[in-house]
């Protein structure tokens, strides 16, 4: 997964014991080619997709397909708008409650 945490002594501004759940998090105008993202905010964090485009496929070279390119669940807000997400076995993968979307909007899955 993208934040696995592994390097986090390599991250400017990461605690070696970082945990993605716990921050604010904003996801914006990347492409993202051949890894998987897991965003699950904690009770009082919110996390932001907006406007990128995940490839995972026949496309990339390095252990692709994923099996799931964008895992959305956890007990705070998620914000996901105009993302595209395209191969792979499952685009996205909602495991949060209707409740915790802030918005859903604009979002596309090819292949």
């Amino acid at each position: 997964s993208f934040f696995g945490c592994q390097n986090a002594a390599s991250v400017f501004g990461a605690a070696s014991q970082c945990a993605v759940d716990k921050v604010d998090l904003t996801i914006l105008d990347n492409v993202l080619v051949g890894t998987s993202m897991q965003l699950e905010p904690s009770e009082y964090n919110s996390h932001v997709v907006r406007n990128n485009l995940f490839f995972g496929g026949w496309e990339c070279r390095q252990g692709c397909p994923p099996q799931r390119i964008l895992m959305l669940g956890g007990s705070g807000t998620l914000d996901v708008r105009d993302n595209i997400v395209y191969g792979g076995f499952g685009g996205y993968y909602l495991r949060a409650d209707c409740s915790q979307y802030v918005a859903w909007e604009n979002n596309v899955a090819i292949g």
